[in-house]
């Protein structure tokens, strides 16, 4: 699965240089297929690339020699000789640079700092004391990073990308967050340029749950599974699509947002992108929270966690609100099932990991027998959007260090 999403990257970079004939794309591309198997196989040589790439011999030590002045491959001695001379190792240069992956939720902001081979060296949580506003939230990813540079004694010229997910409708192609319905003032922020600007850094923006999803194919759940959808429940609720093994972002960058579907027990339409959706309304953190109160006359106000939590300990009142929570949740995953036949559904978020409530979805979905995707609770937890954002900013920092113009994704 890993090599399938480096692949379609690797695709949409290539379409900055006008397309497969050019024998300086062609150069980019073979670099980038040598560089993601020294990455994923460690020392290794010229010839054992060569078969594993299906290159020649030549072009394999031409693709070396171009990541070696890039400084993103180092030579490591020799390996054993089957007869011959011992041949020449290389390994990849982790330590080369370093990435930033930002997950900015509606009360805090999460920052992490990472080498190239995507591990994590150091995390700080900012929380929004303020109103999160655009500018706001830059200015905190900025004294994250300097926080983190501080701490881990990174120097400013070894950073060398930066990815950021919102948790909104957005624009790959034009990084701009169009809506986030849970921000203060968040409409049509172009999000990129003014993280770029500020920070003066390559940078690349994501839906948050679409960054969940990266990270759930990369090292999580979804690992090595081509068709899954990861679902995020959280404050607000969304999804991440990977078709035949990419992330699908739709024809208007909707793609996923889930929490906008009509199903039965829900509010009906019409539907305002500046609003939260249906479907959001009632199984998001807001919308159990304001059925606790309704059914307690507004009385002893809990936190969505909570009231699962004692769903979970028997409390009829909120055994009954989970029941309907996970109704409504099972309908819309099983409409996503009939609608894309997905293998597999990840649970993902800070409530849609909770036990309780992914055991009752689970149960009422294995009633049906059209279409019922395998469920599954996310391994990475809240770190899914995280790790995803690091993934992200570590291609952005490889296409620019192979020499892409701009760096940017395109549109899939």
């Amino acid at each position: 699965m890993r090599r399938e999403i480096f692949n379609s990257f690797s695709h949409r970079v290539s379409d900055e240089f006008g397309g497969p004939g050019r024998p300086g794309l062609l150069r980019k591309v073979n670099a980038a297929e040598i560089l993601r198997l020294v990455r994923e196989r460690g020392p290794c040589s010229r010839i054992h690339l060569a078969r594993a790439s299906g290159l020649s011999v030549p072009t394999v030590s031409s693709s070396i020699e171009y990541l070696r002045k890039k400084g993103l491959v180092e030579s490591v001695g020799t390996g054993r000789s089957s007869g011959g001379r011992p041949p020449a190792l290389v390994r990849f240069n982790r330590s080369y640079g370093y990435v930033i992956g930002v997950d900015i939720g509606g009360s805090a902001v999460r920052v992490a700092l990472a080498d190239l081979d995507g591990g994590v060296i150091g995390k700080v949580n900012l929380p929004i004391c303020e109103r999160g506003t655009p500018a706001r939230v830059v200015a905190m990813i900025r004294s994250g990073i300097q926080l983190l540079q501080k701490a881990h004694g990174v120097k400013r010229k070894k950073l060398l990308a930066i990815a950021a997910g919102a948790p909104g409708i957005t624009d790959l192609r034009a990084g701009v967050v169009r809506s986030a319905p849970h921000l203060a003032g968040w409409e049509n922020v172009p999000l990129q340029k003014m993280i770029s600007e500020k920070l003066h850094l390559p940078a690349i923006i994501e839906n948050d749950v679409n960054l969940g999803a990266l990270g759930e194919s990369w090292c999580g759940t979804a690992r090595g599974v081509p068709d899954f959808v990861f679902i995020g429940i959280g404050t607000g609720v969304g999804a991440g699509v990977f078709l035949d093994g990419h992330l699908y972002h739709g024809s208007d960058w909707t793609a996923g947002e889930i929490g906008y579907l009509l199903v039965p027990g829900t509010r009906p339409g019409p539907l305002d992108i500046l609003e939260p959706g249906p479907l959001e309304s009632v199984i998001g953190g807001r919308g159990i929270e304001n059925a606790w109160q309704e059914a307690n006359g507004r009385r002893q106000p809990l936190q969505a966690m909570e009231i699962l939590d004692r769903a979970e300990s028997g409390d009829p009142l909120a055994r009954s609100i989970l029941e309907r929570t996970a109704q409504v949740l099972a309908e819309g995953i099983l409409n996503l099932g009939v609608i894309l036949n997905p293998q597999l559904i990840v649970f993902g978020g800070r409530i849609g990991t909770h036990a309780a409530l992914f055991e009752a979805t689970e149960r009422i979905v294995k009633c049906s027998r059209v279409a019922v995707p395998r469920l599954a609770p996310s391994i990475l937890g809240q770190e899914a959007q995280l790790l995803g954002a690091v993934w992200l900013a570590m291609r952005l920092a490889e296409a620019r260090l192979l020499g892409s113009p701009s760096g940017q994704l395109r549109k899939k």
